[in-house]
């Protein structure tokens, strides 16, 4: 799990904004957000992973989780 109390410590790689911390229960997953590039930076084992090349655009995140969704409904 993500020590949220350390997201004041760190920024986008990208464009140095703000990143802003969520969790989803139902895919047990937790990822920081910059809403600035639109871009999601997943957690793994409590550990943020801040690499451009390892950041997913948001919008597909947003089409995988609905996918995922559509997917489990069946």
């Amino acid at each position: 799990m993500f020590d949220s109390s350390k997201l004041e410590y760190l920024a986008c790689p990208k464009c140095r904004g703000k990143l802003e911390y969520h969790e989803d229960p139902e895919r047990s997953t937790e990822y920081l957000l910059c809403r600035h590039c639109q871009l999601i930076y997943n957690i793994h084992s409590g550990i943020p992973h801040l690499s451009i090349d390892a950041a997913q655009d948001m919008q597909q995140f947003i089409n995988n989780s609905e996918a995922e969704n559509n997917t489990s409904g069946d």
